[in-house]
């Protein structure tokens, strides 16, 4: 039997005054209120990939806060799917890292949140808010879960999303695929 994060047995944790009636009690804001949340973890690599080693730890890499998001937005009602992205290892906030990098490339993982108000929106909770105020990409300040957040690495070639099967009864025909 595989170990199972604590929040998959128990009530989801979504903060008090998020839930309302539309979306069966998922909205935008408890999308908001749990990214916030994950992203206020210090990035530390290495790490472990896991949810359960992140939330021990208090802090990990992209990988393992985007399996803790994946999983309290599972908890809340909402699907999340990996989303990797190959680009740059070293940000252009440092020209001597780029350069001493040398075209090095790495693979990021965050997340597509499958939303029932916006259809997929990409979400990297990957830097913690002071990161993303020394000028790392991560989620802005007033990001409301409408749209995509900014991704911590430059993807090479540009992000592209693959179809995403749209959840039955969210737009679109039951099995269809939702391109953005």
């Amino acid at each position: 039997m595989t170990q199972r994060h604590r929040c998959w047995s128990q009530r989801p944790r979504v903060p008090a005054g998020l839930v309302g009636d539309r979306h069966c009690g998922v909205t935008p804001e408890v999308l908001v209120e749990l990214s916030r949340t994950v992203q206020a973890l210090p990035y530390r690599w290495p790490a472990p990939p896991d949810a359960a080693g992140t939330e021990a730890a208090g802090a990990g890499s992209c990988a393992g806060k985007h399996a803790l998001l994946a999983a309290r937005l599972h908890c809340a009602g909402l699907q999340a799917r990996p989303l990797l992205v190959v680009g740059p290892l070293a940000p252009p906030l440092w020209p001597d890292l780029v350069a001493a990098a040398a075209g090095l490339l790495e693979v990021h993982e965050c997340l597509t949140v499958l939303t029932p108000w916006a259809g997929p929106v990409t979400v990297d909770v990957t830097w913690h808010p002071a990161a993303v105020s020394a000028g790392l990409p991560g989620l802005p300040d007033g990001w409301d879960g409408w749209s995509d957040s900014p991704v911590a690495v430059n993807p090479a070639g540009g992000l592209r999303r693959a179809a995403v099967p749209t959840p039955s009864g969210q737009g679109g025909a039951p099995g269809s695929s939702v391109r953005r």
